[in-house]
């Protein structure tokens, strides 16, 4: 009987031992997180698939209302500090949530690109919760400019195959979408674009054929350097699996033969000199959308990061007098 007590009593300070490990190394993270991308705190999102994942918050006190950051393919929830900072200081408060198979990690993975618009769905219920009242927007860049276009017209039942969301269209006021990626501008060799289908079933998780495109991000220098910065780190990814390229094309084929249907308060920034979305393409997308509340804006030098370039305080002013008109 004694050694059954001692055994249980050593099970008990294992358990004790290791959620002290867990907590320590959360709260260490938790720390270099806000220190690097000075974020005033850090929350957990419980995503659709029971995990908890990593949301940045730059409070503005008493805000005006909330951005939710939804960040672009390999990159991460810190990678809005820039506009955050920015918008933080006009009364702004802006989330962030790590996306799924984005959490420092080399190489970024999903099954299904819908996971991406469930989580999203989960992070405006959470954040109804946190502001009720306040007026809420999306900000979604490049690829959460895809996941973003998808979770409004998901909302307005425009979309196939239909999700079933918690949210409802009055939950978002409107939706500022930078660089989105609606189509590809990466040459992709036309024999892999055949068997990715076949691949993406077989073989999900196989390195995809990828160019490294940081240096051609912005013509910032310093936040170039940030982003390698943070490749070396693993915070940023710098490989992406077939599926995941897949399921990327899969959703821009998709939103295709939506995207008309849209009518949902928009304004659209296009970078002129983006090497990874199709800006023209993605014009014609807005062009054909049906809604009479959308704006686009064209920086004809930029590259595809226009909320981190040189010019940003112009593209800043822009998204500020649109947002002021809808709040």
């Amino acid at each position: 009987m004694a050694r059954h007590v001692c055994s249980l009593c050593n099970v008990g300070v294992q358990c004790i031992h290791a959620v002290w490990q867990y907590t320590a190394r959360w709260t260490e993270q938790v720390r270099q997180m806000t220190d690097r991308f000075q974020a005033d705190r850090i929350d957990a999102l419980r995503c659709a698939d029971g995990v908890d994942r990593r949301v940045l918050v730059w409070d503005a006190p008493d805000p005006r209302g909330i951005l939710i950051g939804v960040h672009g393919g390999l990159a991460h929830a810190g990678d809005f500090v820039t506009p955050a900072l920015h918008f933080k200081a006009q009364g702004w408060t802006t989330v962030s949530f790590e996306l799924r198979g984005h959490s420092e990690q080399k190489r970024v993975h999903i099954d299904r690109f819908s996971d991406f618009v469930l989580d999203l769905d989960l992070m405006v219920r959470q954040v109804r919760q946190w502001w009720p009242g306040l007026p809420v927007f999306i900000m979604g860049h490049s690829m959460g400019g895809l996941i973003g276009a998808h979770f409004g017209l998901q909302l307005c039942r425009q979309m196939n195959p239909a999700l079933e969301l918690q949210s409802q269209v009055e939950d978002i006021r409107g939706y500022i979408f930078s660089s989105p990626y609606w189509a590809n501008a990466i040459a992709v060799n036309p024999f892999l674009k055949k068997l990715s289908g076949v691949l993406s079933r077989c073989v999900p998780t196989m390195k995809a054929p990828l160019q490294d495109f940081t240096d051609v991000l912005t013509h910032d220098s310093a936040i170039t350097a940030r982003h390698r910065t943070d490749e070396q780190d693993n915070i940023r990814a710098s490989e992406a699996t077939i599926r995941f390229g897949s399921e990327l094309l899969i959703a821009q084929q998709q939103l295709s033969q939506s995207i008309s249907r849209w009518n949902l308060p928009v304004y659209v920034i296009l970078a002129g000199q983006d090497k990874l979305a199709d800006t023209p393409q993605v014009q014609r997308y807005i062009e054909s959308m049906q809604g009479d509340d959308v704006t686009k804006v064209v920086y004809p030098e930029n590259y595809h990061e226009n909320l981190n370039e040189i010019n940003r305080d112009v593209v800043y002013r822009g998204v500020r007098d649109w947002l002021a008109a809808r709040s």
